[in-house]
Parts: C-alpha cells; sequence; structure tokens
C-alpha cells in the first residue's frame, strides 16, 4: 500500500530554494558593492573638477596683471599663472585631502589657452591586490584678453 504524502515540503526542496536564494542575494550585494565604488568615483571627480574650476576662478579674476606684451605680442604670463597656480593648489589641499598622492600641473598654449591637469590615486575601484588606479581631470580653457577693462 502507497503512503499518502503530506501537504508540505520536503528537505531537499527546502534546501535547493536556499541555495538559490543565496546565489540571488550574492549577486545583489555585488551590484551594490559596484554601485558604491562607482559613488564614491563619481564624487572625487567631482570634487577634483570643482577645485580646477576654482583655479581658473582665480586666474580669471587676475586677468588684469596675468596678460602682458603689446599688440600681436600680447600674451599670458607663465610666471604669474604659475604663481596663481601653486597659490591655489596649496589653498585646495584641505579640500582635497579626501584624494591620495594628488599632483596638478599647469601648461599655456597660445591664445590664452590654459590646461590643468590633476591627478590622483583611486582605490575604489581596486582590490588590495591589485595595484593604485591613477584617475585624472583635465580642463582647458581660454583666458580672453581684458585690453581696456583694466583700469
Amino acid at each position: 500500500m502507497l503512503a499518502q504524502r503530506s501537504g508540505g515540503f520536503s528537505l531537499i526542496e527546502v534546501l535547493v530554494s536556499l541555495v538559490i536564494i543565496s546565489i540571488g542575494l550574492l549577486g545583489a550585494a555585488s551590484l551594490q558593492l559596484n554601485a558604491l565604488q562607482a559613488s564614491t568615483a563619481s564624487h572625487e571627480r567631482t570634487l577634483a573638477s570643482g577645485q580646477v574650476d576654482s583655479f581658473f576662478e582665480g586666474l580669471w579674476a587676475n586677468a588684469c596683471h596675468a596678460w602682458e606684451g603689446d599688440g600681436e605680442n600680447r600674451h599670458l604670463s607663465p610666471e604669474v599663472v604659475t604663481k596663481i597656480h601653486t597659490d591655489w593648489f596649496e589653498s585646495a589641499q584641505d579640500q582635497l585631502e579626501r584624494l591620495e598622492s594628488v599632483e596638478s600641473s599647469v601648461q599655456q598654449g597660445a591664445q590664452g589657452l590654459v590646461s590643468v591637469e590633476l591627478n590622483w590615486v583611486t582605490s575604489t575601484m581596486m582590490s588590495e591586490s591589485e595595484d593604485p588606479v591613477t584617475a585624472r581631470v583635465i580642463h582647458t580653457k581660454r583666458i580672453l584678453d581684458p585690453r581696456g577693462a583694466c583700469s
């Protein structure tokens, strides 16, 4: 005679469902970790970008003193741009303290083009066994000659 089966789940069915749920939860945790890493990297990049923009604001504020020469020979003074960059980078250290190994450089081009590069080491996208990853923000802007606007 056949025994009647009760209405519950067998132990195997419960274990299989627990394995499936565990795999799903591990996937969800992995997605959360990736989202947190991306959010941190985005925050770092936004912070760095804002600080580079503050350098350009300082340069624009001093544009009357940054240009030198006459006529076709007018150009941005490398000494003034370098001094403003050095002062900015020193004052920005408080804002950039979250970033590791921060370095910055400034380059000048023709017709008032100025490019600032800010590099830092980010630990958000690496495990302990990986080499550090360098993140970079580069902004290039034209500083217009304020001829006649300066008194």
